[in-house]
């Protein structure tokens, strides 16, 4: 007997059997009651038999249970179904398993779900640079505390006031900035820009004799930003000032 014959001897009743199946297909709800697993055995054994020749109502089954996404990954594997299908064993009483086939369109939304998480990463790393190296920090500025800049004066014992005064390495173009507070509370007495060493008159008189002050100078640039500060430096008034006693003593008289 030729190859052929026997081919023909071995696959000639499976070809019969797929003819007569493809004529008989269940309707659609036999085969959702079959997929639920509500045949009765002797039916139940019927659609396996014609689901294991009809690749249509293979299909359907798995539309059944499809997302719409899913769906014309679902056409290309019926199209692709061949005579050598089996499914798995049913089980009275209980819906069949199949194999989960990862489709297309679920793998393209992995992807996409990836390519977003590693863009969000991305983005957020940014922000975190970019605000770390945008206005000056109090991290910064300690690098740079007490970096060329000494007070000088006002500075222990004071007996009489002769201003503020500081030295520098290196010239600076900046805004000269003081801050003065009590030592004991630290609460702010005064702060303000100095285009020169001296106070006006009405900061010098918030200034107490006999109480423990220090005071510190800050070096800006034009855009607000700290360049540079010297530590603080404390000292005690003795005595007011010969500025300060006559504004007090005028002050004194537009009073009365």
């Amino acid at each position: 007997m030729s190859d052929p014959d026997r081919f023909d001897e071995r696959f000639a009743p499976l070809m019969d059997e797929m003819r007569r199946e493809s004529r008989r297909c269940p309707d659609t709800t036999t085969l959702l009651d079959y997929c639920d697993g509500r045949l009765a055995a002797p039916e139940a054994e019927r659609v396996l038999a014609h689901l294991r020749f009809c690749a249509d109502c293979a299909g359907e089954l798995d539309l059944a249970g499809a997302e719409p996404e899913d769906v014309d990954d679902v056409h290309w594997r019926r199209a692709a179904t061949r005579l050598d299908r089996r499914p798995v064993p049913w089980r009275p009483g209980a819906a069949p398993s199949r194999t989960a086939w990862p489709s297309s369109s679920s793998l393209d939304r992995r992807l996409l779900g990836a390519a977003a998480a590693a863009l969000l990463a991305i983005l957020g790393g940014l922000a975190i640079w970019s605000g770390r190296t945008g206005a000056p920090t109090e991290e910064r500025v300690s690098t740079v505390r007490g970096a060329g800049i000494v007070g000088l004066s006002p500075a222990g014992e004071v007996e009489e006031w002769e201003g503020f005064s500081w030295s520098l390495d290196a010239p600076l173009e900046v805004r000269w900035e003081v801050e003065v507070e009590r030592v004991d509370s630290g609460e702010p007495v005064w702060s303000g820009e100095l285009a020169s060493g001296d106070l006006a008159a009405a900061a010098r008189r918030r200034i107490e004799p006999g109480q423990p002050h220090r005071w510190r100078v800050l070096a800006r640039a034009d855009s607000g930003g700290i360049v540079a500060q010297s530590g603080w430096t404390s000292f005690l008034l003795l005595a007011a000032s010969p500025a300060a006693t006559a504004d007090e003593e005028d002050r004194r008289r537009e009073q009365q």
